[in-house]
């Protein structure tokens, strides 16, 4: 937190400063500060219906499952089980457990109104970040960075930082870093410093993809309502990107070493 807490509030003010005087110029009295404001405290106050608490139910169950899928799998090691097999079961449980009215927790016409797309966005961003690693890209690309040994380390870290923000970009963020860090770890080796002085860069990039839909799922539900377009999303993201890159690089390269040591 002593790293991430500052960077996240600089990037914070950073952000709203692009979204709003920048990308979209957003009126500094866009409302009428004399108009009357109400709040419906009854929207709250309303008993759940049996659906409601039916459909609860099962997303607390999903929940519980997933946290305490460890110790299911040691007390019933017999049972073939994975996280993917509980999010499976519980969507299956929202098509046959009955909301009432002769209706289930979830009907088919709820399915085909899903945006498919973005989805398909995200798994061919997991898809691809796959085929970086498989096809041994990755390897390639840290090869490339780690022959950079008469680089000074700043201009070393920018250099690995882009890199891996515009390879999020296009494929999933979670899995280029999971790509990109033993390879980070290995490089800094060789040139003789503190694994993390690279693996920390790479883990705090992998979180700045703001210009496509595919880069995070956080883009892909702003992009899923609609009222974003692909354009719009792009022109604010590179900016983004590119101001939140060097102030990444430079709380890294002053807090790392003080918040974990210099030492390899």
């Amino acid at each position: 937190m002593v790293l991430g807490v500052p960077i996240a509030l600089v990037l914070l003010v950073i952000a709203w400063l692009v979204l709003t005087r920048l990308a979209f110029r957003v009126p500094r009295n866009s409302a009428d500060p004399d108009a009357p404001f109400e709040v419906d405290g009854r929207a709250g106050t309303a008993p759940l219906s049996p659906g409601q608490l039916r459909l609860l139910a099962v997303v607390a169950l999903t929940a519980l499952a997933l946290v305490l899928s460890p110790l299911i799998r040691r007390a019933v090691s017999w049972l073939p089980r994975s996280d993917t097999g509980i999010a499976i079961g519980a969507a299956i449980a929202l098509f046959v457990v009955p909301a009432g009215q002769a209706k289930t927790l979830l009907e088919w016409d709820d399915v085909a109104a899903i945006k498919w797309e973005v989805l398909i966005l995200v798994g061919g961003g997991l898809s691809l970040a796959q085929a970086i690693g498989s096809t041994g890209l990755g390897q390639w690309i840290g090869g490339a960075v780690g022959g950079l040994q008469q680089v000074p380390l700043p201009m070393l870290v920018l250099v690995i930082m882009f890199a891996i923000v515009y390879l999020g970009e296009l494929a999933s963020n979670t899995a280029v870093a999971a790509i990109f860090l033993p390879v980070a770890g290995a490089i800094a080796i060789g040139l003789g410093e503190n694994p993390l002085v690279l693996a920390l860069p790479i883990a705090l990039a992998a979180s700045l993809g703001f210009m496509l839909p595919v880069a995070t799922p956080p883009n892909a539900i702003v992009y899923a309502s609609g009222l974003v377009s692909s354009r719009q999303m792009l022109r604010a993201g590179a900016v983004l990107d590119l101001l939140g890159t060097v102030i990444v690089a430079a709380f890294a390269l002053t807090l790392v070493p003080w918040v974990f040591g210099s030492t390899p």
